[in-house]
């Protein structure tokens, strides 16, 4: 029984892996120099992360200090840029989710959190909005 548990966990988290580098490739790089479409979404997402660390209700019990911890981008993907969002400056769209550990109330516990939001791409800088949960493995949004 472990073993099979240990196997699902590396097979998990090696499928983790994949699909984290296949989003950071094509939608929603952000990395590149000159002509990146995505240039500065990194800074965006650091800065969503901080602002999660400051004010999300899962960060406010910290245990010696520490409140969040774990971050992950769970997953990042291109969104369609419609001729109205055009209209109004939006070059580029993507949606990300990030998923963490949060400490329950009585500090003895870590337990799972995340959030979702949608990045716009408006005259060369990225404003963050909220969005509703998306899939962290597909970044599909939840049907509910």
């Amino acid at each position: 029984m472990e073993h099979n548990l240990l196997r699902t966990f590396y097979l998990a988290a090696g499928a983790a892996a994949l699909l984290l580098s296949a989003c950071g490739d094509g939608g929603g790089k952000s990395s590149g120099g000159e002509g990146d479409r995505f240039a500065g979404l990194d800074q965006a997402i650091l800065a969503w992360k901080a602002d999660i660390e400051a004010t999300h209700e899962s960060c406010k019990n910290k245990v010696e200090g520490t409140g969040c911890v774990d971050f992950q981008v769970a997953c990042k993907a291109e969104r369609a840029v419609t001729e109205a969002d055009r209209a109004l400056g939006v070059t580029e769209r993507v949606v990300a989710a990030f998923r963490w550990q949060g400490w329950n109330p009585a500090g003895t516990e870590q337990l799972p959190a995340g959030a979702s939001a949608e990045f716009d791409k408006i005259g060369g800088e990225w404003a963050r909005k909220p969005t509703a949960p998306v899939n962290p493995t597909s970044c599909q949004p939840i049907q509910g």
